[in-house]
């Protein structure tokens, strides 16, 4: 296998960061990707995440912390890219959107059958992409992101 596909599998992870065209980076990909002053982008990049099958968005950490080591790549394996987009109505949507838009069992099936469509992330996901780093990063409770999601 080449290298880049040992390192996709490497254990522990080696952490990717979403770039700024929402797909995932690792240390040295971001640093091809935005050059000289990279380490100020990786800082306050958001962590890559995932979509599970209920549309919330995981850390691989996250999953092998409440799932095992097994149970929680293979969790990981199976969500879906946060860049990943799908057509509904010729719109470019995340797994997300689609879940949002047609309820779980309905969003899953209309995402199973979609075309895909050009990778990317929307201004909404990636402002929930920024306050999750905002919460690793320790800028912020999480306590602060739920009371505002129920307001």
């Amino acid at each position: 296998a080449p290298p880049s596909a040992r390192l996709a599998h490497a254990w522990p992870p080696l952490e990717r960061r979403i770039g700024a065209d929402g797909a995932p980076y690792s240390a040295a990909q971001f640093q091809a990707f935005h050059g000289k002053g990279w380490e100020s982008h990786w800082l306050v990049a958001p962590t890559e995440l995932r979509f599970c099958a209920s549309g919330r968005l995981v850390s691989r950490a996250e999953l092998v912390r409440t799932m095992g080591a097994i149970e929680g790549r293979r969790a990981w394996r199976q969500a879906v890219p946060v860049d990943e987009r799908r057509l509904l109505q010729a719109a470019p949507l995340s797994f997300k959107d689609f879940l949002d838009c047609a309820g779980r069992e309905r969003g899953r099936e209309l995402w199973a059958r979609a075309a895909p469509a050009e990778p990317g992330v929307s201004t909404s996901l990636w402002a929930a992409l920024l306050q999750q780093t905002a919460v690793r990063v320790g800028q912020v409770p999480e306590a602060i992101f739920t009371m505002i999601q129920l307001v």
